[in-house]
């Protein structure tokens, strides 16, 4: 594949799941009850992963366990990407707030096959679905855009991650951003309560991500990455249609409207299997250091994309917050600097 194509199929995943915003706004708008529509979303992501699983000769089921341990830039899985974060051999044993050892035992690994589906899948979803129905999808994408931030706040504080002052600074800087931009410019509107039930829906996509990407640290290391995500997709999705039939809206599909079933089919099959499959293409060819620096094109997609397809508003907060957000987000996510080098 050539250098060209490879960097153009890796920013167009990240356009893919920038656009998941103002397409998961069309479907939150026009359903008083979404869980269907993303329960249709990870079934169809399955398929897809399936199919390309089979093409590939890529097994689903448990492989031999090995160490390893996830590149340093690699951190916070990409917003409603449903990737599971990729992983490379290393010498050092992996220490995580999840799991015990550097092994990981087929039956250990399944249970948290099953918590990524329902953390990152399950509960993301509904969050991200209902918080939409009150937030604007820029507004959202710029939120979840602190996903790395915590992450790599939570790695230092629960497994020890080593992490500098560029590392602390970006943390305070992104999370002034995220309170810029939910409190509509006000920063210190959260500990006021002036934020809605929208804005806290959405904080919560952040902090099952969180969950999704530690579990995910572990998972890699008995099944593949395209096995983690299949899987933890078909979970999800079992979950969802579960919440969609005590809703009464298991059938609904049949009456959907054309725009809401284009919006399910662009995030099923185009950003989350395709994207997935792109993303992960990139990591193995770039490495996931050099991958991961184009996440950050991701909530400028989703705050453009948002604006020419919704016609949402670029009002100050959201653009100088997001501009907070990804400075935040790029001195985090920088390798910190180790004792005794001269250079980082």
């Amino acid at each position: 594949m050539s250098p060209f194509r490879l960097y153009a199929q890796l920013i167009a995943a990240m356009v893919m799941w920038g656009a998941t915003w103002p397409a998961g706004r069309i479907v939150a708008q026009a359903l008083d009850a979404p869980a269907s529509a993303a329960a249709m979303r990870f079934t169809l992501a399955a398929l897809v992963l399936w199919g390309i699983a089979r093409l590939r000769g890529v097994p689903l089921t448990p492989r031999r366990p090995v160490v390893v341990l996830p590149e340093a830039g690699a951190r916070g899985a990409p917003p409603d990407a449903a990737a599971a974060p990729s992983a490379t051999r290393q010498t050092v044993p992996l220490t995580a707030p999840f799991g015990g050892g550097a092994r990981s035992h087929p039956l250990s690994a399944a249970v948290r096959l099953a918590a990524m589906g329902f953390f990152g899948i399950f509960l993301y979803n509904l969050f991200f679905l209902y918080g939409l129905q009150h937030v604007t999808a820029g507004r959202g994408a710029l939120v979840v855009a602190l996903n790395p931030v915590v992450v790599a706040v939570t790695a230092w504080w629960l497994a020890g991650e080593p992490h500098g002052w560029r590392q602390h600074l970006g943390a305070v800087v992104a999370l002034v951003g995220c309170l810029t931009v939910i409190g509509k410019g006000d920063p210190f509107a959260l500990l006021t309560g002036a934020v809605g039930v929208g804005d806290w829906l959405i904080l919560g996509c952040v902090a099952t991500w969180t969950i999704y990407t530690f579990l995910g640290k572990k998972a890699t290391q008995t099944f593949s990455p395209l096995a983690v995500t299949f899987w933890a997709a078909l979970i999800g999705a079992t979950l969802l249609w579960g919440v969609a039939a005590v809703q009464g809206e298991a059938l609904g599909w049949r009456a959907w409207p054309q725009t809401v079933w284009l919006a399910v089919c662009f995030m099923g099959v185009l950003a989350t299997a395709l994207g997935y499959t792109w993303y992960s293409e990139a990591v193995h060819r770039l490495g996931a250091a050099r991958a991961a620096l184009f996440i950050n094109l991701v909530p400028v997609a989703g705050v453009v994309t948002g604006w020419l397809l919704l016609d949402e508003p670029l009002s100050w907060p959201v653009l100088v917050g997001g501009l907070l957000v990804l400075t935040g987000v790029t001195l985090t996510t920088q390798k910190p600097k180790e004792r005794g080098s001269v250079t980082e």
